[in-house]
């Protein structure tokens, strides 16, 4: 437990060392500024309007700054040979993932904190901290998977190109698999083998659909289904972990 601390230790210190909060402080800020424009030529409902703009660029800022730091970082250290080094000193692998693990995660969720604050001031507060949270469980399944691509793929732009895939989706699979279970050629072999692939996928990827949904911002929504997203997000994040432990085991570094 102690080396594993350690590694989310200093994988903090780097992500604090970094430029990353640069970054996000002014991504968040250009992203703001923005919000106000479009509140000022909106015609009517302008800060209805101002909040579903800021809520979704902020979400997907969100998942764009976290994606690119980890995977970045982790091509970084495997150019300078740091995890052959540190598995040298007689670390675990799987420690070292975990480690890993524990710090990005903790990078992703504070990501998301700042990303979330500037919506505080325009959506209600019982509305806000569900969204929020919301965004905190799947800026740690975002996490998860770039931990994945940065051991697994060892490229930044396969990496990115891999999670963004995964990502968009996520978002989309239950609009696809709703609209091909209403085709009119549900007769056909392939498109029963098509509809089959799709419920196999719905099952392994977590809905990312019900994860930060603008409309609990704009409606004021008191209540969300937390309980399950965070179920969806603890099984998802431990089967990837599972498998970057399991692709770490099999290279030989």
């Amino acid at each position: 437990m102690r080396k594993i601390l350690a590694i989310a230790r200093f994988t903090l210190l780097e992500a604090a060392r970094s430029r990353l909060s640069w970054l996000v402080l002014g991504t968040v800020l250009v992203l703001s500024l923005a919000s106000l424009l479009v509140r000022e030529l909106a015609i009517t409902d302008s800060q209805r309007l101002q909040l579903a703009f800021l809520a979704t660029a902020l979400r997907a800022t969100s998942a764009l700054l976290t994606a690119s730091f980890i995977i970045s970082s982790l091509q970084r250290e495997f150019n300078d040979k740091v995890p052959a080094l540190v598995l040298a000193l007689d670390v675990p692998r799987s420690h070292f993932v975990l480690g890993k693990a524990a710090g990005l995660s903790l990078t992703a969720l504070l990501i998301a904190v700042a990303c979330a604050l500037p919506l505080a001031l325009l959506a209600p507060a019982m509305a806000w901290w569900p969204w929020t949270v919301s965004l905190m469980l799947e800026s740690w399944i975002i996490a998860a998977i770039s931990l994945f691509c940065g051991f697994s793929l060892r490229s930044v732009s396969a990496g990115l190109l891999f999670t963004a895939g995964f990502y968009v989706l996520a978002k989309s699979l239950a609009t696809i698999q709703l609209i091909s279970h209403a085709s009119l050629s549900a007769a056909t072999i392939s498109h029963r083998y098509m509809t089959g692939l799709l419920d196999t996928l719905a099952l392994l990827l977590p809905r990312l659909d019900q994860f930060a949904q603008t409309s609990w911002l704009v409606d004021g929504v008191e209540r969300a289904a937390l309980g399950g997203l965070s179920l969806q997000a603890l099984i998802f994040v431990a089967l990837v972990t599972s498998a970057t432990m399991f692709d770490l085991y099999r290279k030989n570094l």
